[in-house]
């Protein structure tokens, strides 16, 4: 690989130095947490898993039970646009999160971020 011409130290114990031309911040400089819950609860449901990051609920439901949640309502689950970072916050741990290529809605318990158009959102993916 490549190296950079002169590295800084980052100020993160664990990051190390890092080349001399980047900048750190925080996470919270570039994404606003979202809470828009959703009024009828009629948008696609969508799911996140370490596997598949963001996907349709709906291609992971056998075909013999037809049930995509045991909620009896969907009204207040949280809406999901299209290249929103969703984590699982309960399983982010190992890796539950990913950026929506979907519009849709999750469940309460997850969060979702949006960022300020200062990221790429297929890099975080």
């Amino acid at each position: 690989m490549n190296t950079y011409p002169a590295y800084k130290a980052s100020g993160v114990s664990w990051l190390g130095e890092i080349p001399a031309h980047w900048e750190l911040r925080r996470n919270k400089l570039f994404f606003k947490e979202m809470n828009d819950p959703s009024q009828d609860g009629s948008e696609e449901l969508l799911t996140v898993s370490q596997y598949t990051g963001v996907s349709k609920r709906r291609d992971h439901v056998a075909e013999d039970t037809g049930h995509l949640t045991k909620a009896s309502s969907l009204i207040g689950y949280k809406r999901v646009q299209s290249g929103d970072l969703v984590i699982n916050i309960i399983l982010a741990w190992n890796g539950s999160l990913g950026v929506s290529a979907f519009e849709g809605i999750v469940s309460p318990a997850y969060c979702v971020f949006r960022d300020h158009g200062a990221i790429d959102s297929g890099y975080l993916n």
